[in-house]
């Protein structure tokens, strides 16, 4: 198996807002904790991320519970997200779903597929090649030092702590 094969594990370390931009980023690690992954986002999606994990629901679904709702209804089944690409700080994402014994794929911009795969209990996933683009990532330092602009967030449905 190839160096870009290899899966590795992600989970949600946090969001911060980019010092410049003022743009919200989302901050993954890997499951050994030895990685992080900066990805930029909307607003809109960010805003989508933090009201799943902070279990907070509106009166009527948004757009991401609604997909999500269309999906269960219909019986299928989200399993994972793989980010398995990234070009100068774009990154590329598939989400996978399955329907019976079926499994589907569909290319996702990664914050709407982070959105979706917390509301169905899925992997988020990358591979050796994603992470060694971002060794050099000057959000690794930030991110180590928690910054006062990190938003802490803990999920109630898991074990995990999201900051």
């Amino acid at each position: 198996m190839g160096k870009e094969n290899k899966l590795i594990g992600l989970t949600i370390k946090g969001i911060s807002l980019h010092q410049e931009s003022q743009l919200p980023v989302i901050i993954l690690q890997s499951t050994d904790e030895k990685n992080t992954i900066p990805i930029s986002i909307g607003p809109f999606e960010a805003s989508a991320i933090i009201t799943e994990l902070e279990n907070i629901h509106p009166p009527r679904p948004l757009t991401h519970d609604l997909f999500s709702e269309i999906l269960l209804k219909h019986k299928f089944r989200l399993t994972s997200l793989y980010i398995y690409k990234s070009v100068k700080e774009k990154y590329y994402a598939r989400i996978y779903y399955k329907k019976n014994l079926r499994t589907y794929s569909m290319e996702v911009r990664p914050s709407d597929g982070i959105a979706l795969i917390i509301r169905h209990g899925g992997d988020i996933m990358t591979n050796l090649e994603v992470i060694s683009d971002n060794s050099n990532n000057f959000w690794l330092y930030e991110v180590d030092n928690l910054s006062q602009d990190f938003l802490f967030l803990k999920n109630n449905n898991t074990d995990h702590t999201f900051m």
